[in-house]
């Protein structure tokens, strides 16, 4: 049962938080930037100019917001336009700032747009533009036809075929060997995240070499403007080499690095085959769906190979990735909060308050010795090719607490259940308790040797778990979801209600 003051909270937020009446008066702009009809006008006039005759916009949807520590705020047009003169159907996106004045706006346009929009120079992608970068004044928002984006200057270069065609070439083990024939590359959209980083999926067609049979090649590229992807392809590799090794608590699969290419901030990896297990399996689990008729398709036994991998990452002793500690995720966290707290005070009083109070439980264990870890470890992360596992994902790779990976895992697992479950008939509390217990006690199965305090790591766990679901609530409202933003604060009241209970009993059995 939420408290008042929780309930009074919740009751006062949007499920569409950009069109709600708080960010209507915070952020005046953001009411008209999500406004399709006018902003349908509002493009067509900006990008295509206002005798365009040729182009119309048909289509117009805004999304993917997020509200930046500056509080400048970043968000994405799908849109869909006919060229008239054929009726062919062109799809495309455009990047969109709102800025806090005009002049940072017209800044950011000529310092960092500008300069990519004039290396686009011929490319299809911006033909039909009259104006592929440009500012709405009145709303101080600037606009970038992809793949121009200020933030990731160099993915201009990385969706250039020609020049991937020159990278793959020299990297792509199948050409090298002889073996295949590269003939064309064609470069799709993977995942355009809110913030400075984009993934790319690369088809290569060509032709097996000895029997001159078609073939396709896929590989992934990641568009980093951190440059991580050097340390990634470091990580990969004394990764790779530990599985390698004979004696290993769980053998999972992960992709080899075709190399860094610092110039375009691009890092290539071949694919892995699988796909994402918990949501198919959740349903089975529920009766929802059939399950499968492989009996080791479960998502009892998809968790504890979860377990498995973040043991095996855990025990690994690779010394590789940035050191974290519960101390440095609270200040990151705090940043957050205090934002949040000048456009919503009374939310971001209650963030702060949860922040306490979580730091003062932690007090009861103390902190645990750093490993090799993931840092952002979720089913998400994790695919199936039948029954193996396979990692995907490195960009957080880190020195931690084991606990963190543990549980940044169940908050993301309690959140998703709560999600995807039927709000008439929600899941008995208790079947839910059980399958996190799966994984954190396949976890301790197997860590004994390493892990001297099942206690203090449990409760390592609990903090950490709660420091997970502080961002979620913290990334849900920055997201401008509200409906999200709703189930993280009703999990993370309940969550940190249990652990009171818990420091209350520690307190209680002290001399």
């Amino acid at each position: 049962m939420a408290s008042q003051s929780i309930q009074k909270i919740v009751e006062s937020l949007d499920n569409d938080l950009p069109r709600s009446a708080l960010l209507q008066k915070k952020v005046p702009a953001l009411a008209e930037a999500f406004d399709v009809e006018r902003m349908k006008t509002t493009l067509q006039k900006t990008l295509f100019g206002p005798a365009e005759s040729r182009y119309s916009i048909v289509k117009c949807v805004p999304g993917k917001a997020l509200y930046l520590l500056d509080h400048t705020i970043n968000m994405q047009f799908k849109l869909e336009i006919l060229d008239n003169t054929d009726n062919e159907m062109i799809a495309t996106l455009v990047n969109a700032r709102l800025f806090q004045d005009a002049a940072a706006c017209r800044a950011f346009l000529q310092e960092a747009l500008m300069p990519v929009a004039a290396r686009m120079d011929g490319r299809p992608e911006i033909k039909p533009f009259a104006r592929p970068v440009a500012i709405i004044e009145h709303l101080n928002m600037s606009l970038s036809v992809y793949p121009i984006d200020g933030l990731i200057p160099t993915l201009v270069d990385a969706t250039d075929p020609n020049k991937v065609a020159s990278l793959l070439a020299e990297t792509l083990p199948e050409a090298l060997s002889g073996t295949f024939s590269m003939q064309a590359v064609r470069q799709f959209l993977a995942h355009y995240g809110r913030y400075k980083r984009c993934v790319l999926r690369y088809t290569i067609d060509g032709v097996q070499t000895a029997t001159q049979t078609p073939q396709q090649v896929t590989v992934y590229g990641k568009v980093d403007a951190d440059g991580l992807g050097g340390v990634t392809v470091d990580i990969i590799s004394a990764l790779r080499e530990r599985l390698s090794e004979p004696e290993l608590l769980y053998r999972f699969r992960i992709p080899r690095s075709l190399g860094y290419f610092p110039d375009m901030q691009l890092l290539l990896m071949e694919a892995l085959p699988g796909k994402p297990f918990f949501k198919p399996l959740l349903k089975a689990w529920t009766g929802k769906e059939n399950p499968s008729h492989d009996e080791d398709a479960t998502l009892e036994k998809a968790i504890q190979t979860c377990a498995l991998i973040a043991a095996t990452l855990h025990s690994s002793n690779i010394e590789l990735g940035q050191r974290t500690t519960l101390e440095i995720q609270v200040a990151k966290l705090q940043a957050e909060a205090d934002v949040l707290y000048d456009v919503f005070p009374e939310l971001g009083a209650q963030v702060k308050s949860w922040m306490s109070q979580t730091v003062e439980f932690a007090q009861n264990y103390p902190a645990m010795p750093l490993c090799f870890s993931h840092g952002d470890f979720t089913y998400t992360q994790l695919i199936f090719d039948g029954k193996e596992g396979g990692l995907v994902d490195f960009d957080t790779m880190c020195q931690a607490e084991p606990a963190q990976d543990l549980g940044h895992y169940l908050a993301y697992q309690r959140l998703n259940i709560m999600k995807d479950q039927d709000p008439n008939s929600p899941f008995p509390p208790e079947a839910i308790e059980h399958l996190c217990a799966i994984f954190l006690d396949s976890y301790i199965d197997v860590s004994k040797a390493w892990i001297a305090d099942e206690t203090l790591l449990r409760g390592r766990v609990a903090i950490y778990e709660l420091i997970s679901l502080i961002r979620l609530t913290l990334h849900s409202w920055e997201k401008m979801k509200g409906s999200r933003l709703k189930q993280t604060m009703s999990l993370l009241e309940e969550r940190i209600e249990c652990q009171k209970q818990i420091s209350l009993s520690l307190k209680n059995k002290m001399p």
